[in-house]
């Protein structure tokens, strides 16, 4: 009996530590995976961090060139409506348009752009922003900001990033015929159409675009002919035949009289254009005697 209940015993201690080897090789696999996911937290964390510190600064940097951009192009757009008054003139809240004028204007506007911001990724903060290189040149406002952006994270040493940004408006002063340094790489002829008129012009000063309004008694009409020997005639657009007007209105080149100052006929809105965008005008019989009459 006694054999027999040593036999058992044995086989139940045999059985408990091939169970606790059994556990504790379960154990050992189950850590082993947990151990691995730690190493690799570790060594991706850093680089997930650098990522997101990156976007950010991106983001930063965007968000500045955005203000400073839309102060430019604001300050672009007001000078340029301004540079067809003279220096004398007083209508201009800024004086004649300059180079020196356009760094002046737009550093103050600028100023008040960024008045709420501290700007500590700009080596120099609002004074570190340059518009030395803003000139008034040829017709052209060009205003250009530059300035060195760092990191505002201590932890990155990153070399400051030189940006530069740009806002360029032609001057509203008009075409001039004379100005030779204007944009001459498209060589198709450009003529001159008025809103009313059938036919186009290759001569700003014709005489039908240069209007010397006069005014003259309905007495007197019958007797007056223009600067080519031609009567006057009504207008067909004001002038009515049941009206008892005594005063009307003639130009020296047209051979038209009106009742209206405001008449179309003795106003024009002269546009140019390119002679290929002309529909179904012909030149101006005055234009093509100039032109030798062809």
């Amino acid at each position: 009996m006694d054999k027999i209940n040593d036999s058992v015993n044995r086989t139940d201690r045999l059985n408990l530590k091939s169970n606790y080897l059994k556990s504790t090789r379960k154990e050992k696999y189950s850590l082993q995976p947990s151990a691995s996911l730690t190493v690799e937290s570790a060594f991706v964390f850093p680089f997930f961090f650098l990522a997101i510190v990156i976007l950010v600064l991106f983001l930063d940097l965007y968000r500045i060139q955005s203000v400073i951009q839309a102060s430019l192009s604001q300050s672009s757009r007001e000078l340029g409506m301004y540079a067809y008054c003279e220096s004398d003139t007083e209508s201009s809240p800024v004086g004649a348009v300059s180079s020196a004028l356009c760094i002046a204007y737009a550093k103050t506007q600028l100023s008040n752009a960024l008045k709420e911001e501290a700007l500590p990724q700009i080596l120099g903060h609002k004074n570190g922003i340059s518009l030395l290189m803003s000139s008034y040149q040829n017709g052209r406002i060009t205003l250009k900001a530059s300035f060195l952006y760092k990191s505002p994270v201590a932890l990155i040493p990153l070399q400051p990033i030189p940006v530069t940004i740009v806002s360029s408006v032609h001057a509203w002063t008009g075409y001039d015929s004379n100005n030779t340094d204007m944009d001459t790489s498209d060589s198709e002829e450009m003529v001159y159409v008025t809103d009313y008129q059938g036919v186009y012009h290759t001569f700003s000063d014709c005489t039908y675009l240069s209007l010397s309004v006069t005014t003259a008694s309905k007495s007197n009409l019958s007797s007056l002919r223009n600067v080519y020997g031609e009567k006057y005639h009504p207008c067909e657009r004001c002038v009515r035949s049941s009206s008892n007007q005594n005063t009307f209105y003639i130009t020296q080149s047209g051979n038209r009289y009106h009742s209206s100052s405001s008449c179309g006929g003795l106003t024009r809105h002269v546009r140019l254009i390119k002679k290929s965008e002309l529909q179904n005008l012909h030149l101006c019989s005055r234009c093509s005697q100039r032109n030798g009459g062809h």
